[in-house]
């Protein structure tokens, strides 16, 4: 009989995506045995502190990928929104199952859309690609950093810290939380997810061929097209979190529509690109478009 060791964050979002991947292992694999073990990050240990100024890549999955390499455990589950473009030698990365709702979506505490709030309202986020879009979107209004699990921000907000926050979807719906959902942002106009938004990854050894197998089971075509294309996007303008990226890739059978937005800093200055793609050829594609952006980047900002 296989056992495979599964590790996740501690927090209680990153085990409910843990436990959704061991539910789709143990669906396909009535006979596998699934263990759990639950590792606490430099992410999490720094919550007061905004992303960029810890100033590391990786920040939610360095520990993971150390019990990795140590043998500790056989395959991590991330967000695939926190994993850097470069992985460590010796491990690789799969998608798992559908991808979830990739937008952005507001909560305010009144209710009210994003258009409709006091003028200098204060929002919380602690991410510098959603100031930068909402900086164009309302100049007037107050980002301030907000981090913690989604129920950490949510008593913020409800405890009048902030007018509103903003958080992924793909989050609130697997915390059960869609009736707290304000307004879900446009994916093209409004805000561009962050590359990988909503899509389940698990890392792995790649020398490991067993656990290779049962992931490949679980992998979705659909959902390893834009895995593929947005973290190559990602690697190619050599990203962090502290870089205003949104990279979205909307697939449509064979083919994939990739939409690239980088900002300065402060959101005043923006390069776009979008071009449609086989889903076969993404890596290449996918690489071209942003080496034209990053080389148009130069001049700009």
């Amino acid at each position: 009989m296989t056992t495979l060791r599964v590790g996740s964050r501690e927090s209680e979002l990153a085990q409910i995506q843990a436990r959704h991947v061991m539910a789709l292992l143990q669906a396909r694999f009535p006979e596998l045995t699934l263990t759990l073990a639950t590792f606490r990050t430099t992410g999490d240990r720094h919550l007061e502190q905004r992303l960029s100024e810890i100033g590391q890549k990786g920040l939610f999955v360095k520990e993971l990928e150390a019990a990795l390499l140590a043998g500790e455990i056989d395959l991590a589950v991330h967000s695939l929104k926190d994993m850097p473009g470069e992985l460590p030698e010796g491990l690789v990365l799969a998608s798992a199952g559908e991808r979830e709702d990739p937008r952005d979506v507001l909560v305010s505490r009144n209710g009210e859309p994003l258009f409709d709030l006091r003028k200098g309202a204060v929002i919380g986020t602690s991410s510098t690609r959603r100031v930068a879009m909402l900086r164009r979107l309302r100049p007037d209004v107050v980002c301030e950093n907000i981090r913690g699990n989604i129920q950490t921000r949510l008593r913020k907000l409800d405890g009048g810290q902030y007018d509103a926050i903003v958080l992924a979807a793909a989050g609130m719906h697997r915390a059960g939380l869609r009736e707290r959902i304000t307004r879900y942002f446009d994916p093209v106009d409004e805000l561009v997810p962050a590359p990988g938004q909503g899509i389940l990854a698990v890392e792995y050894r790649e020398a490991d061929e067993i656990t290779a197998k049962h992931l490949a089971a679980i992998s979705y075509p659909e959902t390893a097209a834009a895995m593929a294309a947005e973290r190559t996007v990602l690697a190619t303008l050599e990203a962090g979190c502290h870089t205003p990226l949104g990279a979205h890739a909307q697939v449509n059978g064979e083919r994939l529509t990739m939409h690239i937005r980088l900002l300065s800093q402060d959101g005043a200055r923006m390069l776009e690109r979008r071009q449609d793609m086989a889903c076969g050829d993404v890596e290449i594609e996918a690489r071209q478009l942003a080496e034209g952006l990053l080389g148009e980047r130069s001049g700009v900002f």
